[in-house]
């Protein structure tokens, strides 16, 4: 259902809950309806017979109302409910309603938020959607109060401080266990420093009729599925290379009076399902199942072309071949006997210097840059040049982003007519964009940068983005500390190229593959450190996980 994984701005969401007002639907009728199903979530994660006081942080507007109708329910089911109402005389008119019938029932209210000190659990209904001004003074005060106890919170919609489009915080902001996100994602949720506030994520559905958010264009997933598989045309054919390459071809349009083509989809386990090369056509061979190349190594940085590998062993590629120092390839051989492996010379310091003849057009995909050295005069027309002007799908990372910072191949990688990936984390983005300030807006950057350079950017955090030339956007709402450690990034490329080169990019999006690569890189750091803790998750173990991650998703 696209409603569970579209996101929103607040003015989208805004228009849209009008349209339901202007057919018929009443506003009280929603409020009742999102805030009943709000409590029956919160009663799941609370249950009554194990937290029995409970403390709700009353808005002004209808976040208050939703949170006076949760009161409400909390109380008729047991539930010692106590509120704090800081803005009282500002109440809309239905929020008053609510007030009036939750002091008949007799639910408490308090003068002062210390007085929630002893409650076992407090509900945030104090800002909604569409704050855009910073929160000071008094309300300012009780955040920080708030924020200072052990008591958990729960927010509804949205943490109250979070902007709902840019996910920043104006000024100060609740820190939530749990957000209960109504109706549709916040795309704020996902961004910036949000995700500091916001907790276990929940959406919780109120009803919005699909058809509101449809538009043309959008593939099924099951009509997906039947196409998976691609013809069984070799590698270098010129079928195979029409086929798995002019993407410009696809048509991904999307026409809807209140969502953008342009909003980003939260990655879901069934697109991962769906996406991923499998099954594979019983009647298959090595070379139909991808020709992968790896151009990664240096003499320092022999490590990042072993991970490489290791990704893309768990990535399943028919064929991988190494483009590494010539001194590194008996270390590659011992490792990965079963992948070619090619040595290159290199200059005194071991870093690469020539790609000799090699026919780059041969592969099916070609992940670029882990671990070959910073020294960027060594990647000057003799290596990076051939990489390119070739004709296939092309995974840049690490030092080849830092080479592309340099600023003199971004006319040549906006004239590609193969998809052009690459993979920065926020110090490489910075590098790579110095003139845009991903601060501002996290999403709105990356959709600018890969629509002014024509390609696919994922970008690494704590959440990752990705955005295909500014149009096809995907988040990745998966995250752990567990990779943050050198090498998961190298598993990463190695893992994403592996995927690429057995994917017919006609029918999918190369955003969405991409965004499954990163779903199934992150899921693996979760299920590793499971096991292993967040400390213990090396580039080895990441891959060994990832492979897991892959059975268990299908196997859910």
């Amino acid at each position: 259902m696209i409603k569970t994984s579209i996101t929103v701005t607040a003015k989208q969401m805004q228009e849209i809950e009008e349209r339901i007002f202007s057919e018929g639907m009443p506003v009280a009728s929603l409020m009742e309806k999102a805030a009943v199903f709000a409590s029956q979530k919160i009663t799941q994660l609370y249950p009554l017979n194990l937290y029995q006081k409970v403390g709700l942080i009353i808005g002004c507007g209808h976040n208050g109302g939703d949170g006076l109708v949760i009161a409400r329910e909390l109380f008729l089911q047991g539930f010692q409910v106590s509120l704090y109402i800081p803005l009282r005389e500002k109440s809309k008119d239905l929020t008053k309603q609510h007030l009036q019938y939750a002091e008949f029932l007799g639910i408490a209210s308090v003068e002062f938020i210390e007085d929630l000190s002893t409650c076992d659990f407090i509900v945030d209904c104090l800002f909604g959607f569409g704050l855009t001004r910073n929160i000071e003074g008094k309300l300012r005060e009780d955040i920080i109060w708030l924020n200072q106890q052990s008591i958990p919170v729960v927010s509804i919609d949205i943490p109250s401080g979070i902007h709902t489009d840019t996910g920043n915080v104006l000024g100060i902001a609740v820190k939530a266990v749990y957000t209960l996100c109504l109706g549709l994602w916040k795309v704020g949720l996902f961004l910036s420093s949000a995700v500091e506030y916001t907790g276990s994520l929940h959406l919780i559905d109120i009803g919005i009729p699909e058809s509101l958010l449809m538009g043309e264009g959008i593939r099924n997933d099951d009509d997906e599925r039947e196409e998976r598989n691609p013809p069984l045309y070799p590698p270098n054919s010129e079928e195979r290379k029409r086929e798995k390459n002019q993407t410009e071809n696809v048509n991904y349009s999307f026409h809807c009076q209140y969502v953008s083509e342009t909003n980003p989809h939260i990655i879901t386990k069934e697109d991962v399902k769906n996406c991923l090369p499998l099954p594979r056509h019983v009647n298959t061979h090595k070379y139909k199942q991808g020709n992968l190349l790896l151009i990664c190594g240096s003499n320092q940085y022999a490590g990042a072309a072993l991970l490489a590998g290791y990704g893309a062993k768990c990535g399943g590629s028919g064929m991988i071949t190494f483009a590494v120092p010539h001194g590194l390839k008996k270390t590659l051989i011992s490792h990965f006997p079963w992948a070619l492996v090619i040595g290159l010379p290199v200059k005194e310091e071991g870093t690469i210097i020539s790609l000799r003849n090699l026919d780059l057009n041969k592969y099916d995909a070609i992940a670029f840059g882990m671990g070959i050295g910073r020294e960027v005069s060594a990647y000057q027309e003799q290596t990076l040049a051939p990489i390119l002007n070739s004709e296939v799908p092309l995974i840049i990372d690490a030092d080849g982003l830092n080479i592309l910072a340099e600023g003199r191949y971004w006319q040549t990688i906006k004239q590609r007519k193969s998809p052009t990936i690459l993979t920065p984390h926020i110090g490489e983005f910075k590098r790579l964009f110095p003139q845009l300030n991903l601060s501002e807006n996290s999403l709105e950057v990356l959709k600018m940068a890969s629509k002014m350079t024509n390609t696919t950017i994922l970008l690494k955090g704590a959440k990752t983005l990705v955005s295909e030339k500014g149009i096809n956007n995907w988040i990745v709402n998966l995250g752990t500390p567990a990779l943050a450690r050198g090498g998961s990034g190298d598993v990463l490329s190695g893992f994403l190229g592996a995927v690429i080169a057995q994917t017919n990019l006609n029918i999918f999006p190369v955003a969405k593959v991409v965004a499954t690569c990163g779903w199934l890189h992150q899921q693996g750091g979760i299920l590793a450190a499971q096991n292993h803790t967040e400390m213990g998750v090396d580039g080895v173990t990441l891959s060994e996980y990832i492979n897991k991650a892959v059975v268990k998703t299908l196997g859910d």
